[in-house]
């Protein structure tokens, strides 16, 4: 084959290629290899996540006990370092559900060669020594940065990061939920304006935060660890470019929370156990908040009744969770406005079917959670089934009134294709029946499909375009399963088009 293709027809057909297989590749011949370094074979090669590489997950062991876990990082490295601009261990960091990579001196050294990186994320990384190296040559670069649920193994290591937060002139979005006091404090150094923030700090240091970062477009503090007083509530307001804030824990009542309701620009907002939340603060608050498009309420026991819900004319995200107060009544308004595209009313007991049926009918949702929520019944199934075209999640966890016979008529959906993840655990009620339906319905719409592109393929008319859109989707429907009646014996028989999870 050398023979024939010269070594320029050679590297740019390894450029076709993705990395994993140029560096299977490399394993051919010495050729292939210097071919692959002469001609800069991965300077294509811009972002990284290198957990996609790894063998073992956190259900085994640690990665830093994994014998793969060095060599492996420091190997891709070598071969796409001086390139990347995006660099991570893992991706974004779930409640509970973090994974641990081990991160010694020999990576951070390795790491120095990536003096292009815009992005660094070490969320969920379990660091044996500091990171000062790294920093020291991609400081003034770093536009995104993350130590979210960090790990150090050395407890001082993580003040030696602070002396560079003045070089990062250039840091939007900064992460670093779960880090050490003597870090956070520190974060009114930074050069950067930022745009993005998830700090957990002292109500001085936070205080001095805001005074310099006017420009901060999202505010996350999951628990709050300040007192939402007078000062720190006129530094808020003045963040006009604020369109996210979340809120959590605040175990004080009798702070004006109200004054949220001034910060005009708010998009999102999110409470959870926040017990100065009333009924009448939320009334003030959503009547300021005219463009709010996502509003989500955790365990605030406070509120005694929704109806400022009506204000959101531009909702399209509800959360309301773990709020018996919640009652049809409060729901009814804001359902009828059609614009929601993601509810979720989860353990909230006297919620009834007949509002869920009246936001089916007049909403088209991409995501539903039901969960606990114990009033649904079939009805609501059934209402799913006729009314909605693009639900992506659905959740019935724990809502013991629906039946098999329910989840089965999902299957009647014009696009059961588009479900993605279907919960019907903690119900006993739900057994094989039902994923047998789901089963059939996704087998016949794949055999459709098939059909009619075999069809458009010998119309020489037809754009591949319109071809594309008839391709066969691969991804399993997830259904979560656990405490329910469906039997084992059915997993491999629906294996082809389900996973079933329990």
């Amino acid at each position: 084959m050398t023979t024939i293709l010269n070594s320029d027809c050679l590297a740019q057909i390894f450029h076709y290629l993705d990395f994993a297989e140029r560096v299977k590749l490399e394993g051919v011949c010495r050729l292939w290899c210097r071919i692959m370094a002469a001609y800069s074979t991965n300077s294509d090669i811009q972002e990284m996540n290198i957990a996609e590489f790894l063998k073992t997950t956190n259900t085994e062991y640690y990665q830093q006990d994994s014998l793969s876990f060095e060599p492996t990082t420091i190997g891709i490295i070598d071969r796409c370092g001086q390139y990347l601009q995006e660099l991570s261990f893992g991706g974004e960091v779930d409640e509970g559900d973090a994974e641990d990579f081990g991160f010694n001196g020999k990576v951070s050294w390795g790491i120095r060669q990536c003096h292009a990186l815009r992005r660094l994320d070490l969320s969920a990384v379990i660091i044996h020594g500091d990171i000062s190296d790294v920093l020291d040559k991609v400081a003034e670069n770093l536009e995104d940065f993350s130590l979210e649920d960090t790990s150090w193994v050395d407890p001082e290591a993580p003040k030696k990061i602070t002396p560079y937060f003045p070089r990062m002139t250039r840091l939007r979005r900064l992460n670093m939920r779960a880090q050490s006091t003597a870090v956070l404090n520190e974060l009114h150094n930074v050069g950067g304006e930022l745009d993005t923030a998830l700090r957990d700090m002292r109500n001085s240091s936070l205080i001095k935060l805001l005074e310099r970062q006017i420009g901060l477009k999202e505010l996350v503090m999951c628990p709050s660890p300040v007192l939402l007083n007078d000062e720190f509530m006129a530094r808020l307001l003045n963040l006009r470019a604020l369109h996210t804030l979340r809120i959590s824990h605040v175990p004080n009542e009798g702070y004006a929370i109200e004054l949220l309701g001034q910060l005009e620009g708010l998009r999102k907002l999110a409470l959870q156990e926040v017990r100065s939340l009333t009924e009448e603060s939320l009334q003030l608050i959503l009547t300021g908040l005219r463009k709010l498009e996502s509003l989500s309420m955790a365990k605030c026991q406070n509120v005694y009744g929704f109806s400022a819900l009506d204000h959101c004319h531009c909702l399209e995200e509800l959360e309301i969770s773990d709020n018996t107060n919640l009652v049809d009544d409060d729901l009814f308004s804001v359902f009828g406005l059609g614009g929601l595209k993601r509810l979720r009313v989860v353990r909230c007991s006297n919620v009834s079917t007949e509002v869920i049926v009246h936001a089916l009918q007049r909403n088209q949702l991409e995501t539903l959670d039901l969960t606990g929520s114990t009033m649904m019944n079939d009805e609501a199934l059934f209402a799913i089934a006729s009314t909605q075209n693009e639900l992506g999640y659905l959740s019935v966890n724990g809502c013991y009134k629906t039946s098999s016979k329910g989840v089965a008529a999902i299957s009647h959906m014009a696009n059961i294709e588009k479900l993605d993840v279907l919960d019907v655990s903690n119900n006993r009620k739900i057994n094989e029946m039902a994923i047998l339906g789901l089963h059939n319905a996704l087998t016949l719409k794949r055999q459709n499909r098939r059909f009619e592109r075999q069809a458009h393929q010998e119309d020489d008319g037809f754009k591949a375009a319109d071809l594309a859109a008839l391709e066969i989707p691969s991804k399993l429907l997830k259904v979560y399963a656990t405490q329910s009646s469906i039997s084992t014996s059915v997993d491999e028989a629906v294996a082809d088009c389900i996973e079933i999870l329990r």
